[in-house]
């Protein structure tokens, strides 16, 4: 136990990552890309069932107790607010948590590159992605300093080339019995989105070349409470996410700028919670006031650093590139 107190990460990796923070900053102040502050602490949550908040009692006065507070598990709704304000294109560099994440590629308490780029959509919002890793990958002492190889690949293309399924026509019986086949276990429970998520986890996202960056785009709608619906195809979502040595980084969308729609989206998301015996959550109507308000159409993406981090110095934990993870928090 005496080596208890020391960081996980050696002192080459705590001066990488010092590097990568100093590169990100510039590279959006660069594009003239504003660097804001939200709250960790807030009254409200992600209402996403198979996301875990972490609770933490809050106080309105020394002898009296007040509602709970989570930590946020991003700083989305915030920085949208922001964005109603008038603030323009914005980033953040900040902490995140989620409850009960901790492994290889999870640590409760995560450090999260959130953007948010007016006038831009999914698409186009992909190529700056690309452009920042690009960016980071030649101005840094990466281990992986070669040009970056890049894919662009729709959902569903990529998850028909892994399991031979269209995830949009194949029934919950195919869908069932190939998850039955990985699983080894019955499929009875599982609704079809929680049965898409398995396969892609399992069965794609294990497909992809890990010395390629990959861009998965068009989403199920159903899958992206927050995204905009795609004009041509009302069942996909205009949204994408990245993959890196192996790992899920980031996840990105046109945002959705309606506030019904995302009024009831919320209501369904909290109609899920009901239904799998999930805590009742109350919806951010700060969030739903900024959007009646008006924002302006834009794309914004959230990216794991600790994990870009360890694809960048080829790195298979993320206790290499954390400091303190928790066990030793």
């Amino acid at each position: 136990m005496a080596d208890t107190w020391a960081p996980s990460a050696t002192l080459e990796a705590v001066a990488f990552r010092a590097q990568i923070l100093f590169l990100i900053r510039d590279f959006f102040r660069r594009r003239r890309v504003m660097e804001v502050e939200t709250p960790l602490l807030s009254q409200h949550t992600n209402l996403d069932p198979y996301l875990q908040s972490i609770r933490v009692p809050c106080y309105r006065q020394a002898d009296q107790t007040g509602p709970d507070c989570y930590l946020q598990t991003s700083p989305e709704f915030a920085m949208k607010r922001l964005l109603a304000a008038g603030s323009g294109s914005i980033y953040q560099v900040c902490k995140a948590f989620r409850l009960s994440e901790q492994g290889r590629h999870h640590n409760p308490e995560f450090t999260m590159l959130e953007w948010y780029q007016v006038g831009l959509d999914y698409f186009q919002l992909m190529t700056v992605v690309v452009d920042l890793i690009q960016y980071l990958v030649e101005s840094s002492n990466s281990q992986n300093a070669e040009p970056l190889r890049v894919k662009k690949i729709s959902y569903q293309e990529a998850f028909f080339t892994a399991t031979g399924l269209d995830p949009f026509l194949a029934t919950n019986g195919e869908l069932k019995t190939l998850f039955e086949q990985c699983a080894n276990s019955s499929a009875a429970e599982w609704d079809r989105d929680a049965l898409l998520q398995y396969l892609f986890a399992i069965k794609v996202e294990s497909s992809f070349d890990k010395g390629q960056l990959v861009l998965v785009y068009d989403y199920p709608l159903s899958q992206s409470p927050l995204a905009k619906r795609k004009r041509a195809a009302p069942q996909i979502a205009e949204r994408f996410e990245l993959y890196m040595a192996g790992m899920e980084l980031g996840n990105g969308y046109s945002e959705l700028t309606n506030h019904d729609e995302q009024l009831q989206r919320f209501q369904s998301l909290q109609e899920q919670r009901r239904k799998l015996g999930k805590d009742e959550l109350a919806i951010d109507h700060h969030f739903i006031a900024a959007l009646a308000n008006g924002i302006p159409d834009c794309a914004g993406v959230a990216i794991g650093l600790d994990r870009l981090i360890m694809a960048l110095t080829s790195c298979d934990h993320i206790d290499q590139v954390v400091n303190f993870p928790f066990p030793k928090a």
